[in-house]
């Protein structure tokens, strides 16, 4: 079994001299104290008893109730910082994926590949569904990760291992550095190692099935495996197997209250549909909003800052009548878009709300998101192992993974920052009045220069595209194969061993939308034949108020980029390691290795995505 601390120092002379300077120095005190008590009692200044009557009369010791202790532990005797934990630690927290149980560390990141909290929260790139170590939450690509004390390949191109890979039927224990580690192992290791020992020589069959659910019943987990194993040729030689399935089910965010507050609580997205006021070409006289809002019933009059113009964002219903929003000093006014639920799962407005203090609508944006990622996946690992000679093992053995994992999200939207640009001769703006009316009271923004005729820049919600989801999938194998043994008689051991291994990557989206065509619609030059033959062709969608888009104009706006990517690691080592010789305070350890590493790595993104999508 590797073991991460090669090197160890014991000193048991200093636990013996702590260990004596205690003991004489609590005896003391103890007597002395009884002997207060005893002079006490009687109210004289008698002597103390004599040793011999004192131990005659001293109480039977029945128990001691150890509370703390500084005996000596495996974990304190390396000269890194040494975590370990056990097959049946990890057991015992009932998780079907590693990196749910490492993160009942506090050396490790939580939530690292389940949750939308943690790293791994599906999202373009490498990372939907993958479970990674995350030491001291410095990312994952500054953990090393090894198995037996040898590399896996890379399941990401920055270096990072998805745990998935590790055969947990066959895990026995898990070693952690926390620090250090960097000097020895190099530079993946910043953050630290983590060494995933798994069982040697097992014989027999060993069939596991667990399942479990969260504590509301949601989020199903199960994973059932099948390890089997035996020696042969007198015991000179074993074979193992290990077979593994899992599978986890998905947690709605809006199904927690956490990620369900309205105020105060988990971030909230904003409403869609609107443009910033202050970014109109010119100042809008809060004299003209309120003449447009006096047009529709149930509104008040607007307070205007300082110069009297209107300070915040003017928004379109289904009707094509405006909607006034964020605006510090203002209640909404003539909001008619729904105002739906946190629980309206699959709406476009699902948790949309007013703020408490009536100046924004807002929308839960938590609740549209997955606390849980669902995955499934098989794992099949197979090792053989014979002594050649008493003291030279032959050995190989193969490891393949493939999971699959689906993320689902909120609606696409275009911001502030990313807007949707409408020109002002789009005919949508030219056709409504209240913009209209809006545009020509615009006055100077410098008190000279007349208002530009910059486009509308629109965050505009793209309900019409439906909600964004992503697919992952992945396929890894590793093959290894090696010789190692002692050196005669000497404390030193060898080990030479080849590996090869290569990580497939596959991500889907789905949901998103193409830019530069809306781009297309909004300027009126859209000359699309869907596959149905209808078209979408010219001022193809109305962009004001949320409006409905026709397939063909979905058809040709709608972006499913398919990413893919295959990695290879080829990887050889030599290395002898063990006691040198003795010295008056310990062994002498040492260790030499010789590890040289080859990695390619081959992407290719398939989409229709132009350059602003």
């Amino acid at each position: 079994m590797t073991n991460l601390s090669q090197r160890r120092v014991l000193v048991p002379t200093l636990a013996a001299l702590l260990g004596l300077a205690l003991t004489a120095w609590g005896a003391p005190v103890s007597a002395q104290q009884t002997a207060t008590t005893d002079s006490n009692a009687t109210g004289t200044n008698s002597p103390p008893d004599s040793p011999a009557a004192a131990k005659k009369n001293a109480p039977v010791l029945e128990e001691i109730v150890v509370t703390g202790t500084r005996i000596a532990n495996a974990n304190y005797t390396s000269d890194s910082p040494l975590v370990t934990v056990d097959a049946a630690q990890i057991a015992a927290v009932g998780q079907t994926s590693l990196d749910t149980a490492l993160a009942q560390m506090p050396q490790f990141t939580g939530s690292q590949g389940q949750t939308i909290t943690g790293d791994v929260q599906g999202a373009t790139g490498f990372t939907g569904g993958q479970s990674y170590s995350d030491l001291r939450g410095l990312g994952p690509q500054r953990t090393l990760v090894l198995v037996d004390g040898q590399r896996i390949v890379p399941t990401n191109p920055n270096g990072s291992v998805d745990l998935n890979q590790i055969p947990m039927a066959l895990l026995e224990g898990v070693q952690v550095i926390t620090g250090g580690a960097s000097a020895v192992y190099g530079s993946d290791a910043m953050a630290g190692v983590v060494n995933f020992q798994l069982k040697q020589h097992f014989q027999g069959i060993e069939v596991s099935y667990q399942h479990g659910a969260s504590t509301h019943g949601d989020g199903a987990q199960t994973s059932f495996s099948v390890l089997m194993g035996g020696n042969f040729a007198d015991h000179r030689g074993n074979a193992v197997i290990d077979l593994e399935y899992s599978e986890r089910g998905l947690i709605n965010g809006w199904e927690r209250d956490l990620f369900t507050h309205k105020e105060g609580g988990y971030p909230s997205g904003s409403a869609g549909q609107v443009f910033n006021a202050g970014l109109f070409g010119g100042n809008m006289p809060v004299a003209a909003v309120n003449a447009v809002l006096a047009g529709y019933p149930g509104t008040t009059p607007l307070v205007g800052d300082s110069n009297g113009n209107y300070d915040g964002w003017i928004g379109f219903n289904h009707d094509g009548s405006i909607f006034t929003t964020q605006s510090p000093e203002n209640c909404v006014q003539n909001y008619k878009l729904p105002l739906d639920p946190v629980t309206a799962a699959g709406s476009p407005y699902q948790g949309r709300f007013i703020s408490a203090d009536c100046t924004k609508i807002r929308a839960v944006g938590a609740a549209t998101r997955l606390i849980q990622v669902p995955s499934n996946r098989i794992n099949v690992f197979s090792r053989l192992t014979f002594n050649l000679t008493d003291s030279i093992q032959a050995y190989g053995q193969l490891n393949f993974m493939r999971s699959n994992s689906h993320d689902v999200r909120s609606y696409d939207r275009t911001s502030e920052s990313t807007p949707l640009y409408v020109p002002l001769n789009n005919p949508y703006v030219l056709g409504n009045p209240a913009i209209q009316s809006l545009l020509a009271a615009r006055t100077s923004l410098d008190g000279v220069t007349p208002p530009g005729n910059d486009p509308l820049r629109l965050a505009v919600l793209l309900a019409p595209f439906g909600q964004t989801s992503q697919t992952f999938k992945y396929t890894n194998y590793q093959v290894t194969g090696g010789l190692k043994g002692d050196l005669g008689s000497t404390h030193l051991a060898w080990n030479v061993f080849g590996s090869f291994g290569e990580s497939q990557y596959e991500n889907v989206e789905h949901g998103n939308d193409n830019f530069l065509a809306l781009d297309t619609m909004m300027y009126g030059t859209a000359n699309y034949i869907a596959s149905n033959g209808q078209t979408c062709q010219g001022y193809a969608w109305n962009p004001l108020g949320d409006q409905p888009m026709s397939a063909a104009c979905v058809e040709y706006a709608s972006n499913s980029p398919k990413n893919t990517n295959r990695m290879q690691q080829k990887y050889l080592e030599a290395d002898l390691t063990g006691t040198l010789f003795k010295l008056p305070e310990g062994d002498l350890h040492s260790t030499w290795w010789v590890h040289p590493v080859a990695r390619r790595m081959f992407a290719r993104l398939t989409s229709s995505c132009a350059p602003r999508c």
